[in-house]
């Protein structure tokens, strides 16, 4: 098989965090996208990031979480629950 025959374009898919505590806390679920392959960069960055490095892992987050458009739904500057980016972090680590 040749490689060609695999490569496709990226697909946006949605994601929803609806554990216990979002819920409770926000009152419904809360729904973002990511695409379906990330750059290798992103792979190797969440695969050897370090104990204790939060901003990295945030930095990367930042870059994955989009809305329905592919837009980074965090901002610069601006910074999203901890509780929020936790969650979204273990639904992506379930896709990627």
């Amino acid at each position: 098989m040749k490689l060609s025959q695999i490569s496709e374009n990226r697909k946006l898919i949605k994601l929803t965090c609806s554990d216990d505590d979002i819920i409770s806390k926000y009152g419904e679920p809360l729904d973002f996208y990511i695409w379906d392959k990330q750059p290798i960069e992103i792979g190797l960055a969440l695969a050897y990031s370090k104990e204790n490095e939060y901003d990295d892992l945030e930095d990367i987050l930042k870059q994955l979480i989009l809305n329905s458009k592919a837009e980074q739904v965090i901002q610069p500057g601006y910074k999203m629950p901890n509780e929020v980016l936790l969650a979204a972090f273990f639904k992506i680590a379930e896709v990627i």
